[in-house]
């Protein structure tokens, strides 16, 4: 195993490594998402994330070529504070950031997962919020709970430009909400 799971595979404890994301009623499927991958249990003390620093409770690693990507995920069963969220999404991009070369070729993204309907306010607030990974930045992806993340692959390609100058102007705050059929 080569790149970027492979990298961070080798500074994560196994036992802080999980196969799923689910917590409070909220879950996230990780179905159809890039392989391989590694996902971080940051409520796992084996993680190694520093207690007294807010993070996000997953993050999620892919990717056996370059670029590959880091997708911190923050799951919200109920209402939420954004600043709140953004910071613990922080959290999760400062862990990756200080296991990654400031010059690795990766794709990046953060995501709130939530369990109750937000509102146009909240929305528009979060837009002004960005997630930063080195030189990139992004604004926090909304998925309902229950949701595939492999939505925000297919909305980040739809919408994709990585320089950091323009990446935080994206509709990354639109809700991937679709029904299925």
């Amino acid at each position: 195993m080569t790149g970027l799971v492979a990298s961070f595979r080798a500074t994560v404890d196994p036992s802080a490594l999980v196969s799923r994301i689910n917590r409070d009623r909220c879950s996230v499927s990780v179905c159809e998402t890039p392989e391989p991958r590694i996902i971080v249990d940051f409520d796992n003390p084996a993680s190694g994330i520093r207690k007294k620093k807010r993070h996000c409770d997953y993050l999620f690693v892919s990717g056996r070529t370059t670029p590959g990507w880091i997708i911190p995920i923050e799951l919200k069963s109920g209402r939420f504070r954004n600043q709140h969220a953004v910071d613990q999404l922080q959290g999760g991009a400062d862990f990756a950031a200080e296991r990654i070369p400031a010059k690795t070729d990766c794709r990046f993204a953060a995501v709130i997962a939530h369990g109750q309907p937000v509102g146009a306010a909240k929305r528009r607030e979060l837009r002004h919020r960005p997630v930063h990974l080195h030189s990139k930045r992004c604004l926090p992806y909304l998925l309902a709970c229950e949701k595939s993340l492999s939505e925000v692959f297919v909305l980040r390609e739809e919408t994709r430009n990585d320089s950091p100058e323009t990446n935080a102007e994206s509709p990354a705050t639109q809700d991937i909400e679709r029904t299925t059929e």
